[in-house]
């Protein structure tokens, strides 16, 4: 499904004639807080910043002298973590989930390098999620680690600031810092959770060439 994604995209730009190159992300995931109810206990979770890195490729679709589309497809390996609190009952939780993201946006450029960003994004969960999961019941701890399939889907808004930069005649430095908001309840497959939805800061690194 990722090779599938990335090749639409890159043969999408190369018919047209556009900008497109392989960039590197690097984010910082987050989640607003929810509760859990299991067996009749009720937990308390507070999800914490964790980093995360990935890449996929960017493109760039000219609108006209100062604005272009932008869409990229990316792969990234995102870690959780999350702490919870019950009745006689803390724990920690850690685990990565694999998303292929695909953000649009509207790109304004204000000038030869700069310019500002806003628009959309889409999540689907790819792969295999591992969790870890440390708990301590009446000063007992106890870790399980289990792994499942990764069928969380998301969706949201996006907007951040860019920077291009002229490498050549055919080539440019396109570097970008985003803030993601999610709207989809990322607990809406789990049985006894509270809406938590994902908060994500991004920074992205690539290579774009003319086609």
């Amino acid at each position: 499904m990722k090779i599938i994604l990335l090749l639409s995209l890159f043969v999408s730009a190369s018919a047209f004639g556009f900008e497109i190159g392989p960039a590197g992300v690097f984010s910082s995931y987050n989640a607003t807080s929810y509760t859990q109810t299991s067996n009749g206990v009720t937990l308390s979770v507070t999800p914490t910043a964790a980093t995360a890195f990935g890449g996929g490729l960017v493109t760039l679709f000219p609108l006209g002298p100062n604005f272009d589309l932008g869409i990229q497809a990316l792969y990234v390996n995102q870690n959780i973590k999350a702490t919870y609190t019950g009745t006689s009952i803390t724990g920690t939780i850690t685990s990565n989930a694999p998303f292929i993201l695909i953000p649009a946006t509207l790109n304004l450029h204000l000038g030869k390098m700069a310019g500002v960003h806003a628009g959309g994004f889409y999540g689907v969960g790819t792969g295999t999620t591992s969790t870890t999961n440390t708990t301590t019941i009446l000063g007992v701890t106890s870790t399980t680690t289990t792994s499942s399939s990764n069928n969380t889907n998301d969706y949201g808004a996006t907007a951040g600031i860019l920077f291009k930069i002229p490498l050549s005649a055919k080539a440019s430095l396109l570097i970008s810092a985003d803030y993601y908001y999610g709207l989809a309840n990322l607990n809406s497959k789990t049985t006894g959770a509270s809406s938590s939805t994902s908060q994500n800061i991004q920074g992205l690194a690539g290579v774009l060439f003319k086609m």
